[in-house]
C-alpha cells in the first residue's frame, strides 16, 4: 500500500521560508565617483555600479560620458549571514563586446547592527 504525503508541498513551503529570514537589511547609496579611468578611446565613459549581497544583485543606471557620474542611487538588502558580503563591481559599458571592469570593493555587512548607533560608513 502506497501513501501519499499530501504535506510535502506544505514541508517544503516552510523550508522555502525560513532560508529567506533575514537577520536585518542594509541600504546601499550610490552618490558619485571622480576622477575615472577614460576606458574608450573616443570620448569618456558611460559607467555603472553591479552590487552583490549573498545571492542578490541589483546593478545603477548607466550615466554615459562621464568621468565624474553621479548617481543618487538607493538600494536595499536583505543580510542573511553574519558573514556577509558587499561587493561592488564598476564597470564602463560597450555597445559592442565585453563592459570594460573599472574597479571594485568588498565591503563586511554581516556586522553592521553591532555599532549602538548604526554607521555610515
Amino acid at each position: 500500500m502506497v501513501i501519499a504525503n499530501r504535506y510535502l508541498a506544505v514541508k517544503l513551503l516552510k523550508i522555502n521560508e525560513l532560508s529567506l529570514l533575514s537577520l536585518f537589511e542594509v541600504r546601499v547609496g550610490i552618490l558619485e565617483a571622480e576622477e575615472l579611468p577614460r576606458m574608450d578611446l573616443f570620448g569618456e565613459s558611460d559607467t555603472y555600479v553591479v552590487m552583490q549581497l549573498d545571492n542578490e544583485t541589483k546593478n545603477t543606471c548607466v550615466i554615459k560620458n562621464s568621468l565624474r557620474p553621479k548617481w543618487y542611487e538607493y538600494y536595499n538588502f536583505s543580510v542573511q549571514k553574519t558573514t556577509s558580503m558587499l561587493m561592488l563591481k564598476m564597470f564602463d559599458r560597450n555597445r559592442t563586446g565585453a563592459h570594460d571592469f573599472i574597479s571594485q570593493i568588498f565591503l563586511p555587512v554581516g556586522s553592521c547592527d553591532e555599532q549602538p548607533m548604526g554607521s555610515d560608513r
